[in-house]
């Protein structure tokens, strides 16, 4: 479900790509390395700061619009995939509130280019006997240089693990900021040296590995905190439904998917009560 322009490309077997990487990740082609992977809480907000008004929010028409536009890049049943993300990043119970909106669009944004992405990667590599770790950054400098409606944008983390005091407000970190550097300092290179970034615990807290039964995670953030499966409906709805529906022929007969394109009746009640459990 690639966009990128300068995508992998396959060159078979004997090549340096043999197949597609997430069917080398199924099979467990893989280099085994411990890995510690995670997001920012608001990715992609950036996107949209092009946006008039985007400080007080998006209409819900706007959305479905871009909407419109981004599943083109499917091949088939995009009415399907398109009906699947709206209501999948939809609140119904603030189904016009412009702020709600923007804020859904936003995790729509990252889930795919980002979230999503890296759940399938840690599921797999877990899967296959890898030492994975699982981060959630969501800490935010009072003030900070971001608008306060971007929250935690792409990369908002780096700034502290390579003391980028640039890149606060008139370069100077605060005190709370500070803190925060030494802790992830100490946490990633605690990783780079034991393969585990809390073989004692920081700030009372034990950072507990990712695993596909637990799917732990460490939500970076004053107080640091573990949780467990962050957001797991919406990683199904990307990684079960919208992929199958993106990969799936159309059929001579069958059922009749939302677009007129046909597929296997077999295959839509499969996905349809996918859908049904992951987005409501």
């Amino acid at each position: 479900m690639s966009s990128a322009a300068w995508a992998p490309v396959v060159d078979g077997p004997g090549g340096f790509l043999p197949a597609r990487p997430w069917d080398l990740l199924d099979q467990g082609q893989f280099t085994k390395v411990r890995l510690m992977a995670g997001c920012t809480t608001d990715e992609r907000s950036g996107d949209l700061a092009n946006i008039p008004g985007v400080e007080n929010g998006v209409s819900r028409e706007r959305f479905i619009a871009d909407l419109a536009d981004f599943v083109e890049r499917y091949p088939r049943n995009r009415d399907f995939i398109s009906d699947s993300l709206l209501h999948g990043y939809t609140d119904y119970d603030a189904i016009n509130d412009p702020i709600t909106t923007r804020d859904n669009y936003v995790q729509f944004l990252s889930d795919y280019r980002y979230v999503s992405p890296l759940e399938e990667v840690l599921l797999g590599m877990s899967a296959g006997g890898v030492s994975t770790y699982k981060y959630s950054f969501g800490y935010q400098p009072i003030p900070d240089r971001y608008p306060a409606w971007r929250g935690v944008p792409h990369a908002a983390e780096l700034r502290f693990l390579f003391n980028m005091t640039n890149r606060f407000v008139d370069g100077a970190p605060t005190a709370a900021d500070l803190d925060m550097r030494d802790t992830m300092i100490t946490m990633w290179t605690n990783f780079a040296k034991t393969g585990d970034p809390t073989p004692s615990p920081i700030d009372g807290v034990t950072w507990q590995p990712f695993t596909n039964e637990t799917r732990a995670y460490l939500m970076i953030d004053r107080p640091l905190t573990n949780g467990q499966f962050l957001q797991t409906r919406r990683m199904e709805l990307w990684d079960n439904v919208i992929r199958n529906m993106a990969e799936t022929d159309t059929c001579e007969s069958g059922a009749v998917a939302s677009n007129g394109n046909t597929v296997s009746p077999a295959v839509a009640m499969v996905l349809m009560s996918s859908l049904l459990l992951v987005v409501t």
